[in-house]
């Protein structure tokens, strides 16, 4: 979700190079992405608590110090590392304890895609420095600083190689089954319900691509084994680099998904997604590009908590989610699929 800012900071400051720092986990994203000239990655696992923190954003300011950092996500540990490069303009949202570490900071807003809470915080530092009289440029215009969509950078060669061989006249479905946090996994009995209900439409010729980590591969058979077609399914969980499940998502006609992050990664290379919100907000973090996607949301009461863990034995607002609701969304994009194919 922070790709769009990487192309607003580009337009505010045009004369800038930026660097990035990432988790090791999700580096690979932000390849061949043209407004950024390196990324820096890191692994908790390797920095020892806030001391290493402080090093690791020490070690950041060789070959030179920047002249500004901004803290995008909401944690002291980024605003820590960013305090570590001795950057002079330190910027984020107040909260955790980090307006101590900023030099510039802010309330953050509610009620707000990520993707405008990243780039309003650009605009809100761009204006302030322009006021005191650092800048001279006009601020950029309306559509730079309220970006319409998120599109995944490819590389050429990535672009014009498919990520698997299509058969002919047969629709290929992702599904991931899979999210980091217990709150927003759909019931498996569900995915195997669907899946089932997809696959015995002797009329149409279709295979069920399942995507996940080396770590979720458990999950992944516990579906796939539930379902009666075992020839029309592909278990490519734990074999695919992020790069690679990028194109796979892509070349794929549909996305069956979880709240998650290959929700988001299908969302911004442009293929349809069908995806189920309980403990999530889809208002704040639900898929970018809207036109493309169907968020499905029964709407209780304690909905949304964004809690990665459901306070009741088991997730009701995504028990509530019916089968035929998920199933009438994905026929209706294959379907336009179809039609725009067949032009």
């Amino acid at each position: 979700m922070s790709l769009p800012f990487f192309d607003a900071i580009e337009q505010y400051f045009p004369q800038s190079v930026i660097d990035i720092v990432a988790k090791e986990t999700i580096k690979d994203l932000f390849l061949h992405h043209p407004a950024i000239h390196a990324t820096h990655s890191f692994s908790k696992s390797h920095i020892r608590g806030l001391r290493g923190l402080l090093r690791y954003g020490q070690r950041l300011r060789q070959p030179q110090r920047s002249e500004m950092f901004f803290t995008l996500a909401p944690s002291f540990s980024s605003a820590l590392m960013g305090y570590g490069t001795g950057s002079p303009i330190r910027i984020g949202y107040r909260g955790g304890g980090r307006s101590v570490l900023l030099t510039h900071s802010w309330p953050v807003p509610v009620g707000i895609h990520r993707v405008h809470l990243y780039c309003d915080l650009l605009r809100c530092f761009y204006h302030q420095w322009q006021q005191k009289g650092n800048v001279s440029s006009p601020v950029p215009s309306s559509e730079t600083r309220k970006p319409q969509s998120i599109i995944f950078p490819f590389s050429e060669a990535e672009q014009r190689t498919p990520a698997f061989s299509r058969q002919p006249h047969t629709q290929y479905l992702v599904f991931n089954v899979n999210s980091e946090a217990q709150s927003r996994r759909l019931p498996h009995e569900k995915w195997i319900e669907l899946a089932n209900r997809l696959l015995a439409d002797a009329s149409q010729r279709r295979k069920i691509l399942f995507i996940g980590m080396a770590a979720e591969q458990q999950r992944v058979q516990k579906v796939m084994q539930g379902i009666d077609r075992q020839d029309a399914l592909s278990d490519l969980s734990g074999k695919t680099s992020l790069r690679d499940l990028a194109m796979v998502l892509r070349d794929a006609d549909v996305v069956v998904t979880n709240d998650s992050g290959p929700m988001h990664l299908a969302n911004a290379v442009g293929t349809p997604v069908v995806t189920f919100f309980g403990a999530g907000n889809p208002v704040e973090t639900g898929p970018f590009n809207a036109n493309n996607a169907v968020v499905l949301n029964t709407g209780l009461k304690c909905s949304p908590c964004v809690k990665n863990n459901c306070r009741f034995p088991t997730v009701r607002c995504l028990e509530q989610v019916t089968v035929d609701e998920i199933y009438d969304s994905v026929i209706r994009y294959v379907k336009n699929k179809a039609n725009e194919n067949s032009h």
